[in-house]
């Protein structure tokens, strides 16, 4: 009796719970009928293949352990034994390793933000950014596509109004004297 007066305050909260989990028992029993139909022949065929899995397993297993027997003494304990210096040397490589992992971690993060947004195609008419940078790089392989022995030149045009030419403010005569337009714009005409 002793032991059941310990117990009284997790038997009140058992009880407590009891007729919510009578009212879910109530509403479920009834759909384990139409379970119970549709798992039956669910089960029915499933029971060819389990009984044959020991079998399986026994002939997919057994060549497996039988290589890893013939390995574990020849080949992996000498690594293992080989490989214990370097452990010990690579000890504080992979204490400052793991300083920096923190860091490399976050920058690893930027870097996937930066590729997500770059390859980020928006629905609709609108491109995403890897269109307009094909297309930026197909426009400079044309505008560059003249070379000399010293790589590429990029061609390049200079439109000039006489208006712009002619102006004291924009270095006119400087224009005037490189380009040789002193009597090309009307504006300078006797």
């Amino acid at each position: 009796m002793r032991n059941l007066a310990e117990q009284d305050r997790p038997l009140r909260a058992a009880l407590a719970e009891l007729p919510a989990t009578l009212a879910v028992a109530r509403s479920a029993v009834p759909k384990l009928g139409a379970l119970s139909t549709e798992l039956r022949p669910a089960l029915a065929d499933l029971a060819p293949p389990v009984r044959d899995l020991e079998r399986t397993l026994r002939n997919a297993l057994t060549p497996a352990t039988q290589q890893i027997n013939r390995l574990l003494p020849r080949q992996l304990r000498p690594l293992s034994r080989e490989v214990q210096p370097l452990l010990g040397e690579a000890t504080p490589a992979i204490q400052r390793l793991a300083g920096v992992l923190p860091d490399l971690s976050r920058v690893l993060q930027v870097l996937r933000y930066g590729l997500n947004e770059i390859g980020y195609n928006p629905p609709g008419k609108d491109e995403g950014l890897l269109f307009w940078l094909a297309w930026t790089l197909h426009n400079w392989g044309s505008l560059s596509n003249t070379a000399d022995a010293h790589g590429s030149i990029i061609r390049a045009s200079l439109f000039l109004e006489c208006h712009g030419v002619t102006q004291p403010i924009n270095l006119g005569p400087l224009y005037q004297a490189l380009l040789g337009t002193a009597n090309a714009c009307p504006a300078n005409r006797p």
